[in-house]
């Protein structure tokens, strides 16, 4: 991830706006905008770090460099409702993430989950081709499918399951961003 990635971050979980720092940083929007959309690193990034850091107590180092990540409690989520469990785990500060834990090994097409996984989840991120996805099919069933892209949309694959989902057939619930295997 890059610092323009990190700032964007930054700025959305406290709710801050782009023009608003492009003040504080005393450049233009249209530079801002360029840095966050682009993987321009700033000369001054320790500089632009320190003076955000100032107005808005993020980590300075993990914004300028990407060390010391900003962390959050998530409530981990169950079942086919997804349902609270009660329990929390630290995952990296982004908006709209679950955690979901997995109630049984599932098999993928290049991977094995095993029962009691942790998966992060980020809600607001559009899938592409190739990525993991959590999903809930018309029965309302939790899916954990890799994504494909076809001429009339996308499906949704599984190693051993021989049943594919379109994109007719699902809701996704987030991009996977994160498998974290718990050992009994």
């Amino acid at each position: 991830m890059n610092f323009g990635k990190r700032l964007e971050i930054s700025l959305q979980k406290k709710k801050m706006r782009q023009k608003w720092a492009a003040e504080t940083l005393r450049m233009s929007d249209q530079q801002l905008s360029k840095i966050i959309k682009t993987d321009i690193q700033p000369r001054k990034v320790l500089e632009m770090a320190e003076a955000l850091h100032t107005k808005l107590g993020v980590d300075k180092e993990w914004l300028a460099y990407g060390v010391n990540i900003e962390t959050d409690e998530i409530e981990i989520l169950e079942g086919n409702d997804l349902l609270p469990s009660g329990q929390k785990i630290q995952a990296p500060s982004i908006d709209q993430q679950i955690a979901f834990r997995v109630d049984r090994t599932i098999m993928l097409p290049d991977l094995e989950v095993p029962r009691g996984t942790i998966i992060i989840a980020r809600k607001n991120k559009p899938p592409i081709d190739g990525d993991y996805v959590l999903a809930k099919n018309n029965s309302k069933s939790i899916l954990i499918r890799k994504l494909l892209y076809t001429s009339g949309g996308y499906k949704l694959c599984a190693l051993h399951d021989e049943s594919t989902y379109s994109d007719k057939d699902v809701e996704i619930v987030g991009v996977i961003a994160e498998f974290r295997v718990v050992f009994p």
